[in-house]
């Protein structure tokens, strides 16, 4: 039996209001997907249930439990009987210091099981900062960018932006004193960099800035903050190669919610995550994404 204290980086937000600056604190998980897990007076978990801060959750022996935290933060774990502390968790998750009202909302997870268009509300931007790449060109698709605070990485570097018609880009990283590290000239509409070059490329520096030019149609990007994960004993969600449904499904949420130009993009995440499961559930996500999106 594994007890569960986990030791993550504050992810930013994203979506509608499913759970308001008032709720976070009592109930800072909501459930994407579970099988033979339940909560402290024994009842089972299921899709969309609000996880107090309280409880104490069972995952038991060939379990899986998918947890999305208010801030955007996706955790996905199967496997041997499990024991998740909620309140060590939030404690471990949440900076004392960090203002309440950071986070406005959290993720629309209800949206994931809307089969019709018109129950779509309108994506609302809750948050007090400046969308700097708002109407850019050169939209960041991934990894989430959920509050507009940063890209985060961990070992390898990857991002995605809106493709175009373009076979040349122009990606420059920098310090956050905007002295150069890099320059590197791509044919397609993502940056790739493994764990041995992306170590070379930033040196110590844990924040730097990329800059993204398109350079057949003169269209340059706004700069976007790179920022190091502190994630030590969870699994990174957004590397390079996903590796888990539920941080597909995320992606892929995110992307939908951003423009419904984005469409054709957010599907291959929704396709990704019947790929990394056998489960049912991704399966019906994805239905449900096409029925809504009228694809």
């Amino acid at each position: 039996m594994r007890y569960l204290f986990i030791v993550f980086a504050l992810l930013p937000t994203f979506g509608s209001s499913a759970q308001n600056a008032n709720s976070v604190k009592k109930f800072p998980f909501q459930v994407l997907y579970a099988e033979n897990a339940k909560d402290k007076n024994g009842q089972v978990l299921k899709s969309l249930d609000l996880v107090s801060v309280s409880d104490v959750l069972t995952v038991s022996e060939n379990g899986t439990l998918s947890l999305i935290h208010y801030s955007g933060f996706p955790i996905e774990t199967s496997g041997d009987t499990i024991i998740i502390i909620v309140k060590g968790l939030q404690d471990l998750i949440v900076d004392p210091g960090q203002k309440s009202n950071l986070y406005t909302s959290s993720p629309d997870l209800g949206r994931l099981f809307i089969m019709d268009s018109k129950l779509v509300k309108k994506r609302v931007i809750p948050f007090k900062y400046d969308c700097s790449d708002c109407e850019s060109k050169l939209k960041i698709i991934y990894p989430p960018n959920f509050n507009m605070l940063g890209l985060d990485f961990k070992d390898d570097l990857c991002f995605t932006w809106m493709p175009n018609k373009s076979k040349s880009y122009r990606v420059e990283i920098k310090t956050m004193f905007e002295e150069p590290l890099d320059t590197i000239v791509v044919t397609s509409n993502e940056l790739r960099l493994n764990n041995q070059e992306f170590k070379i490329l930033r040196k110590e520096e844990n924040h730097m800035l990329a800059f993204i030019s398109d350079l057949e149609n003169k269209h340059h990007s706004p700069y976007v903050v790179l920022k190091k994960s502190q994630l030590n004993t969870l699994e990174f969600p957004y590397a390079c190669n996903l590796k888990k449904a539920t941080f597909a499904l995320m992606a892929g949420l995110y992307i939908e919610t951003l423009s419904k130009n984005y469409l054709v993009e957010a599907e291959k995440y929704f396709e990704l995550a019947t790929e990394l499961s056998d489960k049912s559930f991704y399966k019906e996500m994805l239905a449900n994404f096409r029925k809504r999106t009228e694809k």
